[in-house]
């Protein structure tokens, strides 16, 4: 209890440095401040945006709760898959400006450089659309527990190899494929790496310098910054809650995800792209803000990117879980349309939400992924009720399962 007190403490603090003082404000702060009593954190960072205000934005807790050191907003965590909505934003980008073609078969791309690949599933009739609406039927390459193995060995032997792309497609050979390209949605690390791959022999640039260029630059995205190392300027510690126990076994009785050196212990190439940076929850506002405002691409590419593809989930759906659009974002009814994208890696959790008819979007991410199941969605939730307009009909609302939410999608 005494940590969340003082984690209430710090919210009490450093809410009031920058609220006015108004009705609003005063029930904005009472409803952190409860939420957040009842959290048992290591830390929380929070930013709003609504319309074209300035970003507001609050940080509680701790970095490291063993030396009581402050967080603060400039602190960054990895931001999990949401690195996936930054692929989609740069590859509808360069197709939006004739560089990729989304209906051209992929071997177009990467038959020069990467021959090996006819033999993935599928690969003669996959197309980067496919890839972009993960309905490639590509296995999920990191499901298979001796792949598992073998990178754990490779990670204590030759880290710098151990979770490249090409690494892992290559465990995909020969495999047989899910299903027929462009029949089902299953989502798969193995779509960001091709996608990846693909950007680079088509720009013949790196992926980072690409999104660099072409995304986080025009967005002043200052303290997003790419995953792809052990050690990461301004990275905080996680901390981990799995039950594996190789996880467990690395990560020491604490669960902290970086090392004495402040060295990743979980190689951050996990995913590749698809986990690809490391940000700040100010940042992924600007991020998601700009491109749902226009700020990257057309009415017509903002509209392919948000539009759910009318195909079934691979085996059987989970319960109210609504489709991914191609930016692997979630489509919720709420009394209002909500687009909702979640960001895992080992020790951190994100959440982002974004609300079209108020033009307000939310982002909080912790440094202890216990929270993402419960109490990140509840304390955003708060927060977002919060900002919004008096609803009298708003509690009437219930959240609608995957049958509803096609009619969420933008036409």
């Amino acid at each position: 209890m005494g940590k969340v007190r003082a984690t209430a403490c710090l919210i009490l603090i450093a809410i009031t440095v920058w609220l006015p003082r108004d009705t609003a404000a005063t029930e904005l702060h009472r409803t952190l401040l409860r939420q957040a009593q009842e959290l048992d954190a290591n830390g929380l960072s929070v930013a709003w945006v609504r319309a074209e205000e300035p970003i507001q934005t609050f940080a509680t807790g701790y970095v490291d709760p063993q030396h009581n050191q402050p967080m603060t907003t400039h602190h960054r965590f990895h931001g999990g898959h949401t690195g996936r909505a930054h692929l989609a934003a740069l590859t509808l980008l360069l197709a939006q400006q004739g560089v990729l073609d989304l209906d051209a078969p992929i071997d177009q791309y990467l038959a020069t450089r990467y021959p090996w690949m006819i033999e993935l599933p599928n690969y003669p009739t996959l197309t980067i659309r496919h890839l972009l609406r993960h309905s490639s039927g590509l296995p999920d390459p990191l499901s298979q527990r001796r792949l598992a193995w073998s990178m754990l060995w490779r990670n204590l032997t030759d880290w710098e190899q151990a979770y490249s792309a090409t690494f892992v497609l290559e465990r995909l050979r020969s495999r047989s494929p899910l299903f027929p390209a462009g029949q089902q949605i299953a989502l798969s690390p193995a779509n960001d790496n091709l996608l990846c791959l693909i950007i680079e022999s088509a720009t013949g640039d790196d992926y980072y310098r690409q999104l660099y260029r072409k995304v986080l630059l025009p967005l002043g995205l200052v303290d997003t910054l790419p995953a792809n190392q052990r050690q990461i300027e301004g990275l905080i510690p996680g901390y981990l809650s799995s039950r594996n126990p190789l996880m467990r076994l690395a990560m020491g009785p604490d669960g902290r995800n970086l090392n004495e050196q402040g060295e990743l212990i979980v190689p951050p190439q996990l995913d590749w792209s698809g986990v690809g940076l490391v940000t700040t929850p100010k940042m992924l506002v600007r991020f998601y803000h700009g491109l749902f405002n226009g700020q990257l691409l057309d009415e017509e590419t903002l509209t392919l990117l948000l539009t759910p593809p009318p195909l079934p989930r691979y085996s059987r759906p989970r319960v109210n879980a609504p489709y991914p659009t191609t930016l692997s974002l979630y489509p919720q009814e709420q009394g209002h349309r909500l687009w909702v994208h979640h960001g895992y890696f080992p020790g951190y959790v994100t959440l982002v939400h974004h609300l079209p008819e108020h033009n307000l979007t939310l982002a909080i991410q912790s440094n202890q992924d216990t929270l993402l199941q419960a109490a990140l969605p509840k304390l955003l939730g708060q927060l977002q009720a919060a900002l919004l307009p008096a609803d009298p009909d708003q509690h009437q609302h219930a959240t609608t399962g995957p049958e509803e939410t096609d009619s969420l999608a933008v036409q």
